[in-house]
């Protein structure tokens, strides 16, 4: 015959059950690192729960009661964040390093092309009657803003 001697026994359960669903909750709209601290202090958390002395039952309870059963479904969900959230720290990880190693050869592959491009250039201006030819410099010339007319040196 077992009778429950306070509804704090109750409260003693649920109110952390709650405050931890409110954290994982929370913990979801944080970055990947710090939501794995979270959610790996909470899984801490609710095992603490599991322990039917902490529950206000006797030692000797068959089953699992109602709020152990909460506690589990709880650890459960956070159990799974921490997979998930894991395996997203994986995936950033290597996207990170492969994006790096993909802008490295691109721009190594850009400047090679760009170096090609300059030899071939200075080959056909060497083929050029009179040989390579530096273009004169263009005379500074500024312009009226209101006008348009060339504005004098000075």
């Amino acid at each position: 015959h077992l009778e429950r001697v306070a509804v704090g026994n109750v409260f003693r359960v649920l109110v952390p059950a709650f405050v931890q669903m409110g954290l994982t909750t929370l913990a979801a709209l944080q970055p990947a690192a710090t939501r794995l601290q979270v959610l790996a202090l909470g899984a801490i958390a609710t095992a603490a729960l599991l322990q039917p002395r902490s529950l206000g039952l006797p030692a000797d309870t068959e089953g699992v009661p109602f709020v152990m059963a909460l506690t589990i479904c709880q650890l459960a969900v956070v159990g799974l964040m921490l997979v998930v959230t894991g395996y997203q720290l994986v995936l950033t990880a290597g996207v990170d390093r492969r994006t790096a190693e993909l802008c490295s050869e691109r721009r190594a592959a850009l400047v090679g092309e760009w170096k090609a491009a300059f030899v071939a250039k200075r080959a056909l201006e060497e083929q050029l009657p009179g040989g390579a030819q530096q273009p004169a410099a263009p005379a500074d010339v500024s312009l009226s803003l209101s006008t348009g007319e060339p504005l004098g040196a000075g």
